[in-house]
Parts: C-alpha cells; structure tokens; sequence
C-alpha cells in the first residue's frame, strides 16, 4: 500500500513558546510538502501534529551539574514513550501511527559525541529526534530570528531521520551547525542532491507501508 500522508509529532518540554512551535510546524509542513509535490511523489502532504507537552527530564538523571547542560537519551526515552502513546491513541481513533517524532526543549543539550553542546540530536534513520533552542538564541535574538533558526535545524534533523548525512553545500539544510551564527547562513530549503535524498529515502520508507 502507497502512503500519501506523512505525519511528524511534536513534543514541546519546558517553557517554549506555543507560538514558535505552531509557526515552526506551519513553515515544516509547507516546505516538506512543496518538496514531495514538486518531484511528484506518491507522499503529497506532510502533517504535523502537536502532542501534549512534557516537564523536562528529571535533572537528576539528565543533567551534567558541572557543566549544565542536559543529556540528549533521556529526551530520547521520553520520545519513544510519547510517540507510543501518541501511536496507541491514534490506533483508537482509526489514524495512521506518527511517522516522525521531535521534542523540542529550551535547555542546553550535549550527546555522547558531542559533550560541548549540540542543536540537535536525530536517530539516524529511526523516527525520533530532540532539538534545543538554547544555542539558536542569546539575550538579543528575536522571536522570528529564533524561528527561522528553529525551523532549519528541524530540516537538519529531519533530514538525518531519513539517513541523509551532513552537506559540504553550507546553503543547505544538512550542512554541520555549531551556533545559530551557522544556522543563519542556511537556507531553508535542501540543496539539489539533498533533496533528491530525501524524495528517494521517503519513497523507500513509505511505498510498502503496511497501514500500521
């Protein structure tokens, strides 16, 4: 069975803004959906779906007291449990499971690769992915600045939990980003061969989906 439909679930944690995240979901859903649209895809739309907000992670367990940010795995627990949740209700209400799943948090993340901090962090190839605003802002960025930013590294994520790898094009959605001074020189659009990617990894994802 052919699916036209792809759903991505937000959670937000934390103090993020509603308006962010609605305006970031509006601009995701329009660009993925104009990429798949215009290679004519048998995936004709993208949904994004607000899930009902977490508290962060117990500190205890997420956070490095001597440097302060907080583990990215627990995000990752948490995400695997409310996109289950998400999944099981959807079930009951006659809807396909989420085929995407991103927490979106205000703290400073660090990953076991990466203990200086990172934007994000996705399963590569898998269906979950944590994203921080914390280094895509400082104390004069702008709500829209903040958006716009938030948006691209959700492309960048995105893109990962399609297997795609970082781009040398540093236009591009998957070029690497270390601060939000990197993010603004990317696009918000993926590069040609990225977007070939993308279309391909979708396509392979979603042409033998089983409903489930």
């Amino acid at each position: 069975m052919e699916k036209s439909v792809v759903t991505i679930g937000i959670v937000p944690t934390g103090n993020i803004g509603s308006h962010i995240v609605k305006s970031t979901m509006t601009e995701i859903q329009s660009i993925l959906s104009a990429l798949y649209k215009d290679s004519g895809s048998t995936i004709k739309k993208v949904e994004c779906r607000i899930i009902p907000a977490r508290p962060i992670p117990n500190s205890a367990i997420a956070k490095n007291l001597y440097s302060g940010n907080y583990n990215v795995n627990p995000f990752f627990t948490a995400a695997a449990k409310m996109k289950d949740m998400a999944d099981r209700k959807r079930k009951i209400q006659d809807e396909p499971a989420l085929d995407k799943t991103i927490i979106f948090t205000e703290v400073p993340l660090f990953s076991n690769d990466n203990l200086g901090g990172v934007c994000g962090e996705a399963d590569k190839n898998g269906s979950l992915a944590v994203i921080s605003l914390d280094k895509l802002r400082d104390a004069h960025s702008k709500t829209h600045d903040i958006k716009e930013r938030l948006v691209k590294v959700t492309l960048h994520e995105i893109g990962h939990m399609y297997d795609l790898e970082h781009c040398y094009n540093k236009n591009c959605p998957m070029s690497s980003s270390l601060s939000y001074h990197d993010v603004d020189i990317i696009n918000k659009w993926y590069c040609k061969e990225c977007s070939e990617k993308m279309i391909n990894k979708a396509e392979e994802h979603y042409l033998k989906w089983d409903g489930g």
